[in-house]
């Protein structure tokens, strides 16, 4: 994990009552389609408008420690036994926290970075598998939902070491009103020591998307293996609701 995620972030995280979901059949009506592509360039900010995206983040991380804080010293350590309006007021508070950091440490990161990863990500889901439950679209419009880079962080190319990607999940053919739909809960993958949700999608104005962190410590398509992998276990998780 980067460093710069408070304590008590990552505490909660692990507490998240994430339910394992049962082995599935191949997908009966079709794989889930998605179009990969990078997020547009932005201007490198100046350093005030670094400043600015700092303290929104430092400000949401002190709101989310005083959430957390009062529920964990009320309820227990124990998120899973939370009431319910409690534990989705946590993940909001977590979520405007995560947001604001990662549109901090990943602004107007190299198009060059973005445009590898883009090509990894499409890589590894175009190879030959057996009843793929995820397939590239061949542009925007056709795809199920769309796959924004945002940026990446860590180690150079060749070296071994902390290696850091986010990307979006937008709406696509399948509907905001779908998205919004997914049940966080049920999420819950064979590599969660490697994927950090950053938000979940929302009905509220500008927030129906999902955004992840995934990483490695290994090369940088391997790091793009595991946006192919978050994806798998979406569709596999949520294909009744995806595809319905």
């Amino acid at each position: 994990m980067p460093r710069n995620l408070s304590a008590s972030v990552l505490a909660f995280v692990c507490l998240s009552p994430l339910a394992a979901r049962a082995a599935e059949p191949p997908p009966p009506r079709g794989p889930i389609s998605v179009f990969v592509q990078a997020r547009p360039d932005e201007a490198e900010p100046s350093p005030e408008q670094k400043a600015k995206r700092k303290a929104a983040a430092d400000a949401a991380d002190k709101e989310f420690d005083q959430v957390f804080g009062a529920y964990r010293k009320q309820f227990g350590k124990d998120a899973s036994k939370w009431p319910e309006d409690k534990l989705t007021e946590s993940f909001d508070a977590l979520d405007r926290f995560a947001v604001a950091w990662s549109e901090h440490y990943y602004f107007a990161r190299p198009a060059k970075e973005k445009a590898d990863s883009v090509e990894d990500t499409n890589k590894y889901l175009g190879k030959d598998r057996k009843a793929p439950w995820v397939v590239l679209a061949p542009s925007p419009e056709s795809a199920d939902l769309v796959i924004q880079i945002l940026g990446r962080r860590g180690q150079a190319k060749f070296v071994t070491g902390s290696k850091y990607l986010a990307f979006d999940v937008l709406p696509g053919k399948v509907g905001a009103d779908r998205l919004v739909k997914l049940p966080r809960k049920t999420f819950k993958t064979w590599f969660d020591d490697r994927l950090l949700i950053l938000h979940w999608a929302k009905a509220k104005p500008k927030e129906p998307y999902l955004r992840f962190q995934v990483e490695n410590s290994e090369r940088w398509q391997d790091v793009a293996a595991f946006i192919g992998h978050t994806l798998e276990e979406l569709a596999k998780t949520y294909y009744a609701d995806l595809k319905p």
